[in-house]
């Protein structure tokens, strides 16, 4: 019999930041849906599974991690360093600033700028 665990979600609104470090007491194996302007830095992620975050409203994330992220409606991402298992899908007007390595699937007039 296999145990399943359910991820836990946040859900960041306004002008809220977050970290999200396992220093920090952050639940790193979680999936966060940020709306309305928010922030998420993604900077130690979990061994386990990719953090997954879903993105709207002129939000902005940010990572050094593993990570898949859904972003829409004018949010901006930026992806540093070397970080081969970021997937990102990009709609709606979104900006997306990642190395050349980096899975993007852009749609909507959104921009990728490799770096």
């Amino acid at each position: 019999m296999t145990q399943q665990t359910t991820r836990p979600t946040y859900t960041l609104y306004g002008r809220t930041q977050v970290l999200s470090d396992s220093d920090r007491g952050m639940i790193n194996q979680a999936e966060y849906i940020l709306q309305d302007s928010s922030s998420l830095s993604i900077i130690v992620a979990s061994d386990q599974e990719p953090i997954q975050v879903n993105m709207y409203g002129n939000s902005h994330c940010s990572t050094r991690e593993e990570a898949l992220i859904n972003a829409y409606d004018n949010s901006t991402i930026e992806v540093y360093e070397y970080c081969p298992k970021v997937t990102i899908n990009a709609y709606d007007n979104v900006e997306v600033s990642a190395p050349d390595d980096t899975i993007v699937t852009i749609n909507d007039e959104s921009k990728l700028t490799i770096v």
